[in-house]
């Protein structure tokens, strides 16, 4: 699922490693963290996968930064995984309703 938010947030433009981190914090309002561990491998199969590219650029700190941009096939892969993701949300909210009436069931017999 994190190659999904990966993407995601390249749709808002061009990001750097530990943006990704900040980013995922922030807009979960702190709910998901992501740990270099855990990122890493992701944008690597996402840059292999041809779905992302990577270019470096100087920072004002002066240190070189890696950026990662979402590439058209990116986007398409990335329409795919959101279109899976509510479907999957869709059928489990379905099996939870089921299991919340019968668990008021239960409480009323």
């Amino acid at each position: 699922m994190y190659d999904i938010l990966i993407l995601s947030i390249l749709t808002e433009g061009d990001t750097y490693g530990y943006q990704f981190s900040q980013k995922l914090q922030e807009l979960s309002a702190g709910s998901i963290h992501i740990l270099d561990g855990s990122l890493y491998p992701v944008l690597y199969k996402l840059e292999r996968d041809k779905y992302i590219t990577k270019y470096s650029k100087i920072a004002p700190s002066g240190k070189e930064r890696v950026y990662y941009h979402i590439e058209p096939e990116g986007r398409k892969y990335l329409a795919a995984g959101i279109a899976q993701y509510y479907a999957s949300a869709r059928a489990i909210d379905s099996i939870l309703k089921k299991a919340e009436i019968n668990l008021e069931q239960d409480k009323k017999d």
